[in-house]
């Protein structure tokens, strides 16, 4: 095999390397979009119902924040 066959192999495979690369990048956008629809994985929900609830409960509900910090993080509460 002649030198020059072996660089012309290596490039078109470097070639055909950039390029797959490239479609992948693509299509990763539209693939994972549907990805996270199909099973609600990665922050995209399914439809949920359009309406509120019909009747109001009047119910106290208590929410807890923690505050907590690292030592050196130069934040007050």
């Amino acid at each position: 095999m002649p030198p020059e066959n072996g660089k012309r192999k290596t490039a078109f495979g470097l070639v055909g390397v950039v390029t797959f690369m490239a479609a992948l990048a693509w299509a990763s956008v539209p693939l994972y979009d549907w990805f996270c629809r199909v099973t609600g994985y990665g922050g995209t929900t399914q439809a949920g119902v359009a309406a509120g609830p019909d009747a109001i409960v009047d119910q106290t509900i208590t929410v807890r924040f923690d505050a907590s910090l690292d030592r050196d993080m130069p934040w007050e509460f």
